[in-house]
C-alpha cells in the first residue's frame, strides 16, 4: 500500500507550453530587478537568462543557483553581498499564476490524494524559487492545504535525477520508497531515479522527450486519469 504521492511540476502539474521561459519572462525577470533593486544596470539581462550547468565543479546535477549569480556578477566586475544576492534570486522568481497554468485534472489530483488519506509532496526541479515561494504559489491556486511538503532543487542543491531530491521528501513526510509513488512527465529525471530507489513510478505523457530502459507502473494522458490508477495500490 502507498501512503505518498510525489509530484513532479513542470510538465505534470503544470501545462509545458505556460513555462515563464523565453523572451517575454526574461523581460519581465529584467522589470523585476529594477524594481528590487531600485535602480537600472547592464548585467539585469544576462541575470535574467542566467545559464543552468550540467554539473557544478565536476558534480553532476549540483545546483547552485546563488553561486552562479554571484559568478556572473563577478565576471562583470561587480561584487555582491549574501543578502543582494538573495535579492536577486528572489526578483528572478516569477510567482508563477504570471503564466503557469495547471493541467487538466492535477489540482483536483491534488484533492483527491489528500481526501484519500495520502501524503503530498511536490519535487521539483527550478532555477530561482524556493519550496517557499513555490507554496505561495499553490496557496494562490488555494490548494496549499493538499501540499505537506515541498522539495525543490534550489532548496536541495541537487537536480533531479540525483537521488537526494526523492530522500529528502521521503524524509519529510517520514516515509520509505515502498509507500510512495512518484509522478513525472521525464522517464530520465522521474521514473528510472524514482523506481531505482524503490518507489513505484506513473509517468504522464508530455513533450519531453528523455528515454530510459526502466518501465513505469503506470502511464497516464492526463491527471484526470491518476486517482483509478493510484486507487489500485491502496
Amino acid at each position: 500500500m502507498i501512503r505518498a504521492v510525489l509530484f513532479d511540476v513542470g510538465g505534470t502539474l503544470l501545462r509545458e507550453e505556460t513555462y515563464l521561459l523565453g523572451t517575454t519572462w526574461d523581460e519581465r525577470r529584467v522589470q523585476r530587478l529594477r524594481e528590487a533593486l531600485g535602480r537600472d544596470e547592464p548585467w539585469f539581462p544576462a541575470v535574467a537568462r542566467l545559464p543552468e550547468p550540467e554539473e557544478h565543479e565536476g558534480q553532476a546535477h549540483r545546483q547552485e543557483t546563488r553561486i552562479w549569480i554571484r559568478s556572473l556578477l563577478l565576471e562583470r566586475g561587480v561584487s555582491a553581498t549574501d543578502e543582494e544576492v538573495e535579492r536577486i534570486r528572489a526578483a528572478c522568481c516569477v510567482p508563477s499564476l504570471e503564466g503557469e497554468r495547471p493541467r487538466d485534472g492535477a489540482l483536483e489530483a491534488l484533492r483527491w490524494c489528500k481526501a484519500r488519506g495520502l501524503k503530498v509532496a511536490l519535487v521539483t526541479n527550478v532555477l530561482w524559487r524556493t519550496a517557499a515561494e513555490s507554496l505561495a504559489d499553490w496557496t494562490a491556486r488555494g490548494a496549499a492545504d493538499c501540499i505537506d511538503t515541498i522539495v525543490t532543487s534550489l532548496d536541495a542543491h541537487w537536480r533531479k535525477p540525483h537521488p537526494a531530491m526523492f530522500e529528502l521528501a521521503l524524509s519529510e513526510l517520514h516515509l520509505t520508497p515502498p509507500e510512495a509513488v512518484m509522478v513525472g512527465n521525464s522517464r530520465a529525471a522521474d521514473v528510472a531515479p524514482a523506481k531505482a530507489l524503490g518507489l513505484r513510478a506513473v509517468l504522464i505523457r508530455s513533450a519531453e522527450g528523455s528515454t530510459s530502459e526502466t518501465q513505469p507502473d503506470a502511464v497516464i494522458d492526463e491527471m484526470t486519469e491518476l486517482p483509478a490508477v493510484l486507487e489500485r495500490w491502496l
